[in-house]
């Protein structure tokens, strides 16, 4: 097919000036989704008996997989919300990055770069 067929006005969708994020971010999206299902599924296999029986009290397996929860769900939200290109996805995508910068090196890296790529994106989720 030539482009002068594609631009033509026969395929209209090739010309889209929607703003488009950018690939990193839903590359890092999917991994953030793998940690959510990652995250439950150590919920429901039980982090709180491995902690026990590492030698913890059960006070620090309660809070342990009080925390895993916590951080599947943001994990979670922020992927679906990235994906509907919604404000709240853009926000905690955000913070979630800025968490990341915190876990050296790997973390630190991945962190910047997704701060960098959600600042490029911003109009795909209707700010500024």
């Amino acid at each position: 097919m030539s482009t002068a067929v594609m631009n033509s006005g026969i395929y209209p969708y090739y010309q889209s000036t929607r703003p488009k994020v950018s690939m990193w971010v839903y590359f890092m999206i999917t991994l953030w989704l793998l940690l959510a299902l990652m995250l439950s599924i150590l919920l429901l296999l039980g982090i709180g008996e491995w902690v026990t029986a590492r030698g913890y009290d059960s006070d620090m397996a309660r809070r342990a997989s009080i925390l895993a929860g916590w951080f599947a769900a943001l994990h979670f939200f922020a992927s679906i919300g990235i994906l509907m290109k919604k404000r709240f996805g853009y926000y905690t995508a955000f913070v979630l990055s800025f968490l990341m910068c915190f876990t050296f090196p790997v973390g630190t890296i991945l962190g910047i770069i997704t701060f960098r790529e959600l600042l490029r994106s911003r109009q795909a989720f209707g700010l500024n």
